[in-house]
């Protein structure tokens, strides 16, 4: 297997997207020693990666031999099978132009690549998290880790999380440039995102009802949504999706008007 993607590389020089999935059956050692002496080549045009279901050694083969740093735009990488995947993902600080980032892994991971003060971040504009399985995040720690992308990052998806909102207070966003948010499910209540200026689409499952506190008037899957505030105060705001329910600014203006 390992030498038919060799030679399946070979024949493709110019090739601008590269996919390659299903390659677990090597161990790390076996992977190591086949391309130390069977190099993979240089794919000068690639911008566009993914891999999925790869075992360590056949990526960093990949990232290491295939890839112009300069080049690459936009990645996606399982990294499931690999053990360390914080020293995965710092890899890619060498893809300086690197603009969308889709990564199945420890948010911990994630959180230690996108906060390690020692190399240069590429200009993430989206960035996409899956985990395997259930797995819950505090906004306290998301919202500080996705500053370190606050100048370019445009689009954040994460699909396999609750975001737990525990200390509202406390949540201080500076993503001037986010314009669209998702995540699994929200628990908490929605006022933090009237920090975030730009946003235009938002789109989250609730696990619970807006608390007495909250500033914006949410009612969820009730279909008084278009009788929340939230639509003054997020005047950026087009469209909210909540569960299966898709809300529009443009049906809220019209309501607005025929009153």
């Amino acid at each position: 297997m390992l030498r038919n993607l060799r030679n399946y590389l070979i024949r493709l020089p110019h090739v601008k997207r590269l996919k390659v999935a299903a390659l677990n059956n090597h161990d790390l050692a076996d992977a190591e020693e086949f391309f130390q002496r069977n190099p993979l080549p240089r794919l000068a045009d690639l911008e566009t990666l993914e891999l999925f279901d790869t075992r360590l050694g056949v990526m960093d083969a990949i990232l290491s031999c295939c890839c112009v740093p300069t080049k690459i735009q936009r990645l996606s990488v399982d990294t499931f099978r690999v053990k360390d995947d914080s020293e995965l993902l710092e890899s890619f600080c060498n893809f300086c132009n690197l603009t969308v980032l889709k990564a199945t892994c420890e948010f911990e991971a994630f959180q230690k690549f996108s906060l390690s003060p020692k190399q240069k971040l590429p200009p993430l504009t989206k960035i996409e998290l899956d985990h395997w399985g259930f797995y819950c995040v505090n906004a306290e720690d998301l919202f500080p880790t996705l500053e370190s992308f606050g100048s370019t990052l445009t689009h954040f998806k994460m699909t396999s999380s609750m975001l737990i909102v525990e200390y509202p207070a406390a949540i201080r966003i500076n993503l001037p440039r986010l314009q669209r948010f998702e995540v699994r499910t929200y628990e908490g209540i929605i006022d933090p995102f009237l920090q975030i200026p730009n946003l235009t689409h938002l789109k989250f499952h609730p696990s619970n009802e807006t608390k007495a506190d909250s500033l914006i008037d949410f009612f969820g899957f009730e279909e008084r949504m278009y009788e929340s505030n939230i639509w003054e105060l997020m005047s950026k705001l087009k469209t909210i999706i909540v569960g299966e329910k898709t809300y529009e600014r443009h049906i809220f203006d019209q309501m607005q008007n025929e009153n």
